[in-house]
C-alpha cells in the first residue's frame, strides 16, 4: 500500500535525501512510498541497503531524462 508521494527535485540534494530516508524510516512492512527525482538516485539505494537490515524493494516506475519515479516498499 502506497502511503505517501513526493516529488523532490525542487529541493536541494541534502534535503532530497533527508525526505527520501525520512519517508523510508516510516515505512511499516507491506508499505510504500513513490518519489520523483530529476536524475537516477541509484546511490541512493545503496545508502539505503548499507545502513538498514530491514528488507525492502527499489522498482522504477519510470525512468526517463528528467523524470525518475521509485517506488520504495519495506517486505
Amino acid at each position: 500500500m502506497v502511503i505517501k508521494e513526493f516529488d523532490v527535485r525542487s529541493h536541494p540534494c541534502i534535503e532530497r535525501l533527508q525526505l527520501v530516508f525520512g519517508a523510508f524510516h516510516e515505512l511499516k512492512p507491506g508499505e510504500a512510498f513513490i518519489f520523483t527525482n530529476d536524475h537516477d538516485p541509484k546511490p541512493l539505494y545503496f545508502k539505503i541497503k548499507a545502513q538498514t537490515t530491514e528488507p525492502f524493494r527499489w522498482e522504477y516506475l519510470q525512468a526517463v531524462p528528467g523524470e525518475f519515479t521509485i517506488k520504495v516498499s519495506k517486505i
